[in-house]
């Protein structure tokens, strides 16, 4: 994180049991793409056609100089069982083939000893599935804004949490940790990405090859971290994983802030619940000021 970002990120809350589970487990619901509030989160433009094609090609072709490009010192003369002189012959035979039965070839050789090769063509398919995935824990920059408090602390008879970022946690970890942009327009794929790949070993004692975007590639993660103009009011980051549901504190609680409407016997239990809890952040409360609108006070 650098000098010019929040050291504080706010989450907005109503007075319910899963406002009081999140004290009393000291975890947080990532939410899928599905769970959000706008239709339109975790998508990509449209993907050129044209484009798409090429990166396939491209990624097949990675695959094929994988089994016949040898590098002295680096890789083996022999590909799984074949002999040196089976391997040399199925290389020079595979090097003359057109790229489709190239492919096959690679293929039905890795599939032969039980590997499974990736598919290229099936990466788009999966990028839009792993957007729909990705898990996400909404929070802003700002604790004292009176539409977040409306929307999304009941009518200021709610709460928000204070989580601290620092160096040290995942709120201060760019990777699972960005600000969201605001514009009219998804990312869109124009240009190459990351892939990691993962082998996964079947009930069959196989092994399958299964590629995925990687996190950290910028086209992915603009496509998770960005939202129409509609919404710039909130100011948002956004702590991300892999996948939805339960985590940890990505950042500890640092400051509670009580809604203006808040019951005094409601901010009481929640003081027990984060005694309890061995948390002692600094306390707020949003007063309204006549003829100056909503104000944010420290507390005692």
């Amino acid at each position: 994180m650098t000098r010019n970002e929040p050291a504080v990120l706010y989450k907005y809350r109503d007075d319910s049991p899963y406002t009081e589970s999140m004290l009393l487990e000291k975890r947080v619901w990532l939410s899928t793409a599905q769970g959000l509030n706008d239709p339109l989160e975790c998508q990509i433009g449209e993907i050129p056609k044209e484009w798409q094609e090429k990166t396939i090609h491209s990624m097949e072709c990675a695959q094929i100089m994988g089994a016949l490009t040898q590098f002295p010192g680096r890789q083996p003369t022999t590909l799984f069982s074949l002999t040196p002189r089976q391997t040399r012959h199925w290389r020079n035979k595979v090097k003359r083939m057109p790229h489709p039965r190239q492919m096959r070839a690679v293929r039905a050789l890795y599939a032969d000893h039980g590997v499974e090769l990736s598919r290229p063509e099936e990466i788009f398919v999966k990028l839009r599935r792993q957007l729909q995935t990705v898990g996400i824990f909404s929070l802003s920059e700002a604790p004292d804004s009176e539409l977040m408090w409306s929307h999304y602390a009941n009518g200021h008879r709610g709460l928000v949490f204070g989580f601290q970022r620092n160096n040290s946690n995942q709120l201060g970890n760019s990777v699972h940790t960005m600000r969201v942009t605001y514009a009219d327009e998804k990312p869109t794929l124009t240009a190459g990405f990351k892939q990691e790949v993962s082998l996964i070993t079947s009930h069959g004692a196989g092994i399958k090859a299964e590629a995925r975007l990687a996190f950290d590639d910028p086209v992915f993660r603009a496509s998770i971290s960005t939202k129409t103009l509609t919404w710039n009011y909130e100011r948002e980051w956004r702590y991300v994983e892999s996948g939805g549901g339960l985590q940890p504190y990505p950042g500890p609680i640092v400051e509670i802030i009580f809604g203006y409407k808040m019951p005094q016997s409601r901010r009481d239990y929640y003081r027990a619940l984060l005694k309890n809890s061995g948390l002692s952040p600094k306390e707020f409360e949003m007063t309204l000021q006549a003829g100056s609108g909503y104000e944010l006070r420290s507390l005692p």
